[in-house]
């Protein structure tokens, strides 16, 4: 069993999903899991190309990986109640299927938690402020 699960809701958006998982090789905490929940109704997001070959790397990485299908949907409430449900990891990681990582953000999070002991912590991880980082930064104090 994997220290982390990562959590990745999927809605007809195969590429996005892509660069999502392959930002996940580089990460240099490895002991993690990938569970992805597709709720695309006209194709399968795990059998596009571009999503097969991000995956058929992960897993040369000796990463875990679990594709669900789950339909019909209701929501992104109970699209992301179905991938709590099926974490087995001590701790979870909600990825939005549309975020590039960079490679230290699974370490740096789960440190995070554990010094912390709390329950939740959370992170801007997108890179979509990267030309503006002193107006989005704030300092967080336990």
């Amino acid at each position: 069993m994997a220290t982390v699960d990562i959590l990745i809701p999927n809605y007809n958006r195969p590429a996005a999903l892509a660069i999502t998982i392959a930002s996940l090789i580089s990460q240099t905490y490895r002991d993690f899991c990938v569970v992805i929940s597709d709720q695309t109704e006209d194709f399968d997001s795990g059998l596009i190309a571009e999503v097969t070959a991000v995956l058929r790397a992960l897993r040369s990485h000796g990463q875990p990986i679990e594709i669900h299908k789950h339909l019909p949907r209701l929501g992104m409430a109970e699209h992301r109640q179905f991938l709590l449900d099926q974490v087995t990891a001590p701790y979870a990681l909600f990825l939005d299927d549309d975020l590039i990582l960079e490679s230290y953000v699974v370490q740096q999070m789960l440190t995070a938690i554990q010094e912390e002991g709390c329950g939740f912590v959370g992170s801007a991880s997108g890179l979509s402020f990267i030309e503006d980082v002193r107006t989005h930064e704030q300092a967080i104090e336990f």
